[in-house]
């Protein structure tokens, strides 16, 4: 008899926001590591720097962001998601029933519904100005806006 390999379970992919929908951020960290996937499409393309941890070259050691206040609109987002279909449009929508989140996301499940919560509408708000900022000073595409650094 030979032990059997159980197969490595599946991780949910990006879901819709539903009104049972919690998140609360643990400031674990987790967020600002990449996948090597994200690395070769979206970091040298807009000037990201990773560690040999695969963390944002910005994170800190006790994990936090180095750049809170400057850090791009993907990073102001998470865990939620543009719907991926809208962005090969060249389309925003910036509606939390439009938005995805990760159901990785180490504080997904608590803390406050996402839908009721004023912090994550109010995010979503400074997002949308920025957005509409760097449109206006030239930014040419969404893929631009969204993982462009600020100029420091």
């Amino acid at each position: 008899m030979t032990d059997a390999i159980a197969p490595e379970k599946q991780k949910p992919g990006l879901q819709p926001i539903t009104t049972d929908t919690r998140f609360a951020c643990t400031m674990c960290g987790k967020c600002c590591f990449f996948t090597k996937e994200a690395i070769a499409e979206r970091v040298a393309q807009f000037g990201w720097r990773v560690k040999e941890d695969g963390s944002c070259q910005h994170l800190t050691k006790d994990k936090q962001c180095g750049i809170y206040d400057k850090r791009p609109l993907i990073c102001r987002l998470y865990p939620l998601y543009i719907n991926p279909e809208d962005l090969a449009k060249g389309k925003v929508d910036l509606f939390l029933h439009k938005l995805l989140i990760d159901p990785n996301a180490t504080g997904f499940g608590s803390g406050p519904k996402v839908l009721e919560n004023p912090a994550i509408k109010d995010a979503l708000a400074d997002v949308g100005r920025r957005m509409e900022k760097m449109v206006k000073d030239g930014k040419n595409s969404v893929m631009e806006v969204l993982f462009s650094f600020p100029k420091e």
